[in-house]
């Protein structure tokens, strides 16, 4: 049994491809999808249908449907699917004129009490 260790989705699927002896362009014309299209999903830019994935990767990468390897990758897809939906934590907000003001007379005091700790 072959094992691979990837922690994701993309990084599996080049492993897998590379190890089926598939190109992009190669892996691309057997599954219906561009080359282009297959290195997004390599590199992590897209997240994989996942119909798709079972349908028409499994097969072109010869995997049997319930093969570790075949599980191990339907996992990272479903992993990526569910971390791309979630929501960006949202921005801190910006600093106001009155926190600069207040960091900017903080500054000046450090400066001032490091000048009286020299002389």
């Amino acid at each position: 049994m072959t094992m691979i260790y990837a922690t994701t989705f993309g990084e599996m699927l080049r492993r897998l491809r590379v190890m089926a002896d598939l190109t992009q362009l190669e892996l691309g014309q057997v599954t219906g999808y561009s080359a282009a299209l297959i290195s997004r999903l390599e590199s992590n830019e897209r997240c994989p249908d996942m119909d798709m994935l079972q349908q028409r990767f499994l097969p072109a990468l010869q995997l049997a449907p319930d093969s570790t390897l075949a599980l191990r990758l339907i996992e990272l897809a479903h992993a990526q699917r569910v971390a791309q939906a979630m929501p960006a934590p949202p921005a801190p907000p910006a600093p106001t004129h009155r926190d600069l003001s207040t960091a900017l007379l903080l500054i000046l005091a450090l400066k001032a009490l490091q000048q009286e700790q020299v002389a």
